[in-house]
């Protein structure tokens, strides 16, 4: 028997953000459920960016970004119909990298 998996507390964080940023900025897509997508990023080591001759920055980690991507369909005046989007980007630490709203 499989067992129910557990909710990421780091993916709900970033949900969360993700729909208050929606909320404030793009009131139209509220209530919208997202589509997401994970992105990791990754920092080489320490003796890679000495033997490269770059500083290694104090924060040399591997990442993780979740993409938010809202989609919805409007009537134009004219009785056509219009797709948006709006696209909201969230590090694992609930920061806010990017939010932008097709037109």
């Amino acid at each position: 028997m499989t067992q129910p998996r557990r909710p990421n507390p780091a993916l709900a964080a970033a949900r969360t953000v993700a729909r208050r940023v929606i909320g404030e900025h793009f009131p139209e897509f509220k209530g919208v459920e997202p589509e997401v997508s994970l992105r990791t990023t990754h920092t080489p080591s320490s003796a890679d960016m000495l033997r490269l001759g770059v500083r290694v920055p104090l924060a040399a980690v591997n990442s993780k970004e979740y993409t938010f991507t809202f989609a919805r369909v409007l009537q134009t005046p004219d009785g056509h119909a219009a797709p948006i989007v709006a696209r909201v980007t969230v590090d694992a630490k609930r920061r806010l990298i990017k939010a932008i709203r097709s037109k």
